[in-house]
């Protein structure tokens, strides 16, 4: 008879590896990299999952590239080393500079340009020789393309019918392998296509896709990503954010009903293995401007998120912020526009409202009781209900009542 553990022994020694360095420790939590991006950090369990692959998936600006470029900026500044790949040919350094901060310094980020998807396997092959990588950007999956189907398209006859498919196919079978190695977060960018026939599948597979069964909407690049990925996140546009005093800067006068100068974004989280899935939030991100650099708005997402949990209350146009220190029991300002300025602006403002949220949302940690699973504990469905998480009675399977908040996950930020 041979036990479980002389076989491990005997496989690690034929292969010159352990059991440790195959699979990972199932006792070990899957360390997350932060995006910056707080609602984002929420939905997803705490960012992109290391070691993994992640999705971010769209319609046409609804802020995917945005929401990867934060994450970038924001790894920068620890020292943390990262490549985007830019299959799209779009990259526009200045844009990043201004926006996100973000430095294409060669030394712990830089951009690639490959013109087919060949050209990006062989440098996903030489980043396989750094020492330290800690993720990784494709942007994006329909810009993927086999070299092959690129001629044959230029010579104007039709593409090998599913190279594309394949080609990601490999692609992701490869990732699978380097992003375990490297222990880094492999992200890919896709986009949404009108499908055409597809109803037949989506009806079949249900959630599996990412939205509703019956939407004509499908992602590019075939079906093994949204297989293979431990994350996949969607974002929509959700509502416009709107300047009521601002100027039309072609025409040079006050529009009748303000000035559109940002969108809000719903990100949603269609797909996790190494979180809760179907927890959406709304962020908000500004455009940039000549005087104002733009992006992704923390400050206005504490807000809100300390809105929907009572502790910032709006009285007509005076707003009332009880925060943890004593400085900030109290604090009040005058005027939505003005009270919004002076809350984002202040560091020491918004470092006690982040604590504050922590402390609100660490209550009810449904990663704890993901951890207890993993660890192999028992644990009821009693104890759910005391985490303080749990499925609202509605019978939409992605409608989630959040902790400390009567509302559905489907109509505020989480």
């Amino acid at each position: 008879m041979v036990s479980l553990a002389t076989l491990t022994a005997e496989f690690g020694k034929k292969y010159k590896r352990t059991n440790a360095e195959l699979v990972f420790d199932p006792r070990k939590r899957v360390e997350f990299i932060p995006s910056g991006n707080i609602i984002f950090d929420l939905v997803s369990g705490g960012g992109f999952p290391r070691g993994r692959i992640s999705e971010v998936f769209g319609l046409e600006h609804s802020g995917k590239t945005a929401l990867t470029l934060l994450m970038a900026a924001s790894q920068q500044k620890l020292g943390n080393i990262g490549v985007f790949i830019d299959h799209e040919l779009t990259w526009h350094a200045p844009y990043a500079e201004k926006t996100y901060n973000l430095i294409q310094d060669n030394e712990t980020f830089t951009v690639f340009q490959p013109s087919c998807i060949e050209e990006g396997d062989l440098i996903v092959d030489e980043l396989d020789k750094l020492d330290k990588l800690d993720y990784i950007i494709f942007d994006s999956v329909d810009a993927m393309r086999p070299k092959l189907a690129l001629q044959r398209s230029q010579m104007k006859d039709s593409a090998i019918p599913g190279s594309h498919a394949k080609a990601m196919s490999d692609m992701v079978h490869k990732m699978l392998g380097f992003a375990h190695r490297k222990h880094c977060a492999a992200i890919f960018i896709n986009q949404m296509r009108a499908a055409i026939i597809t109803k037949k599948y989506e009806q079949t597979a249900k959630s599996a896709a990412g939205y509703a069964p019956n939407e004509s909407f499908i992602t590019t690049g075939g079906h093994t990503l949204r297989f293979y990925a431990s994350l996949r996140t969607k974002t929509e546009y959700a509502d416009k954010i709107v300047d009521e005093l601002g100027m039309d800067v072609v025409m040079g006068a006050q529009e009748k009903y303000g000035t559109r100068k940002g969108s809000q974004i719903k990100i949603i989280n269609v797909k996790s293995k190494v979180g809760t899935p179907y927890l959406k939030g709304i962020s908000n991100f500004v455009f940039p401007t000549p005087d104002n650099p733009g992006g992704w708005q923390r400050g206005l997402d504490l807000l809100e998120l300390l809105k929907r949990r009572g502790r910032v209350r709006q009285q007509s146009s005076r707003f009332v912020y009880n925060g943890l220190k004593p400085e900030f029991a109290e604090w009040t300002s005058t005027g939505k526009v003005v009270s919004e300025d002076k809350f984002c602006n202040s560091p020491e403002l918004m470092e006690d409202a982040e604590q504050l949220l922590k402390s609100l949302i660490g209550k009810h940690d449904v990663s704890k009781l993901l951890d207890m699973a993993v660890q192999g504990e028992d644990f009821t469905v009693d104890e759910i209900d005391e985490s303080g998480y749990k499925p609202s009675t509605d019978p939409n399977f992605d409608d989630f009542t959040v902790p400390g908040s009567n509302d559905p996950v489907s109509e505020i930020s989480i």
